[in-house]
């Protein structure tokens, strides 16, 4: 759990399973229907969190799954698809024809992990019944971006690597012929090869750095990024409670301590995007949709209201002048709350419409400056500038001017609103004081709802304006 904020704020965080076989390495990383393992837990907490910030972001996932038998590659989500070449780009290594899916919920991911699993090299040993004679990658790259269209727009992007690894063997305890020997021999070989790797990467702190042999095996050539680059890595060691297993479970610990001593260092991968001018439709209409989402919140808004309205208890019958006194002082005071709460609803009606402005003004501040540089990369060096061009210069100073302005504008707002807050609270607390019994310290009550509920309709109804 620990690595679901990591990975979608756009940072990269791995999983693997390391054990002997036998151990448990594939229950504890797919799980059955009742016992979900890893790989589901971790895309039900994933698409929790895309449902927790919908209204505010954008989420774009991309999920392959893949297997390394006998150091080749191939795809678990295309049946008897073939062998797939790894090649080595600006990007790093990259596998070739994988098959790309886009899962919307939990149960999509689980229905892709049970295809690729049936797809999955498994056969019986002495040692293990269902023995897994490949390593599993199960990759998922999330992109975000907020759901405000702007011509400038940062995307981040995390991905997240799921890996259970073969078991390691031993040839006496499996008692392995023929293919299922190769199989062994070649999971052994791609698990040495990882050993070497960690060993290397804890010696990175000293002051001769040591080559890491990432190039021994297509399993380190995937698992290069995991375990010394941008990444965030938990690896899970699993031992068997049989005291046939007490040497592989001791080498398991050993290798499981050699790899925490790995240090890597973690960064967030943000890109900033310019939105092409051929897209401003695609943002006008995204702009619309926002809207319409406001004024559906507000509708909804606005039938609380007028329900809480609708409920609001009427003030007892005035049978004296205690009562006449009593519900005097309380009108007063009441209408004292309500005009404090509408100068602060103003006062955030004016801010609401000051950002606006800073807004529409940094956009048109920005289609001028794509201007200019459209036009500057389609002249040469020795061009004059014409009147056109010092024109929307003058306009660039202007916005500028009216930007600084607005925003200094903003600024005493905000300091104003904050000191109506305080006055309200204030106000609010001493009427509680002055009335403290019933019926009065309901009413007051139901009246600090409506002054809330006030402001809120007022903000959605300024917003989609």
């Amino acid at each position: 759990r620990g690595l679901m904020e990591v990975w979608t704020n756009g940072s990269n965080a791995t999983v693997l399973v390391y054990g002997a076989t036998g151990a448990g390495k594939t229950h504890t990383m797919v799980g059955d229907a009742n016992e979900p393992g890893i790989m589901v837990r971790a895309m039900a907490d994933l698409f929790a969190a895309v449902e927790a910030q919908s209204h505010e972001k954008e989420f774009t996932t991309v999920l392959t799954y893949l297997e390394v038998y006998n150091e080749t590659i191939r795809d678990l989500l295309i049946p008897n698809g073939p062998p797939l070449p790894l090649r080595t780009s600006a990007k790093g290594d990259v596998v070739h024809g994988l098959s790309q899916h886009h899962p919307r919920s939990a149960e999509e991911v689980l229905e892709l992990v049970r295809a690729g699993n049936l797809n999955r090299s498994v056969s019986p040993t002495a040692a293990n019944e269902q023995s897994s004679r490949s390593h599993a990658v199960m990759q998922v790259t999330i992109q975000q971006r907020d759901r405000t269209a702007g011509l400038r727009t940062a995307v981040n992007t995390g991905k997240l690597s799921l890996i259970d690894l073969a078991g390691s063997e031993r040839a006496c305890h499996t008692e392995n012929r023929g293919n299922r020997m190769k199989e062994g021999a070649n999971i052994n070989k791609s698990l040495l090869a990882l050993g070497n790797c960690i060993n290397a990467l804890c010696q990175q702190g000293s002051a001769q750095k040591p080559y890491v042999p990432y190039r021994n095996s297509k399993l380190t050539r995937l698992l290069k990024d995991s375990l010394g680059g941008n990444c965030r890595t938990v690896m899970v060691a699993t031992v068997s409670a049989s005291s046939l297993c007490y040497e592989d479970s001791l080498n398991t610990l050993k290798y499981a301590d050699r790899a925490k001593n790995i240090r890597s260092a973690i960064k967030r991968n943000t890109l900033n995007v310019n939105v092409h001018v051929h897209n401003y439709k695609n943002i006008i209409q995204s702009l619309r949709a926002e809207v319409t989402g406001l004024r559906e919140k507000l509708q909804k808004l606005e039938a609380e209201n007028g329900q809480l309205r609708s409920a609001r208890p009427q003030p007892p019958c005035v049978r004296n002048e205690d009562n006449s006194a009593w519900s005097k002082d309380l009108s007063r005071v009441i209408e004292k709350l309500q005009g404090v709460a509408d100068e602060r609803n103003s006062l955030q009606k004016a801010g609401l419409e000051l950002d606006s402005r800073i807004r529409l003004d940094n956009l048109r501040l920005d289609k001028r400056h794509l201007y200019i540089r459209t036009w500057s990369d389609a002249q040469p060096s020795t061009a004059s500038t014409p009147q056109a061009m010092k024109g929307v210069n003058s306009e660039i100073a202007v916005l500028k001017h009216n930007i600084k302005e607005n925003e200094l504008k903003k600024e005493r707002l905000q300091q104003r609103i904050a000191k109506q807050g305080e006055i309200l609270v204030h106000e609010l607390s001493q009427a509680h004081v002055s009335f403290p019994s019933f019926p009065a310290r309901d009413l007051l009550t139901l009246h600090e709802k409506n002054f809330e509920l006030s402001l809120q309709s007022g903000l959605h109804q300024t917003a989609c304006q």
